[in-house]
């Protein structure tokens, strides 16, 4: 989705976004827990992102914290594939 102030993530950024949430999730040992949270909220990806961008990002941004790759990452079904099967193989 390209627009004024919103860009696509490339490859790259996808791929380092997945990574620094699976190092976040295994740092405080929610593995587990993010398993079952990732499977749970999967049919509800497509809506997220752009809710997000909504009702979400402005406030984020507002208080300095930049969302743009975690939203662009995380509405792609398959982006939280890439994570699930990353925490259930342990290989992080």
């Amino acid at each position: 989705m390209n627009g004024l102030f919103w860009k696509d993530s490339t490859e790259g950024e996808i791929d380092q976004t997945i990574q620094k949430v699976a190092n976040l999730i295994k740092k405080y040992k929610l593995e587990t827990a993010g398993v079952l949270f990732l499977s749970s909220i999967k049919p509800l990806c497509f809506m997220g992102g752009p809710l997000a961008r909504v009702f979400v990002s402005p406030w984020l941004h507002a208080l300095g914290i930049n969302t743009q790759h975690y939203i662009n990452t995380f509405e792609d079904l398959n982006n939280v594939e890439k994570l699930v099967k990353l925490l259930e193989e342990g290989k992080i």
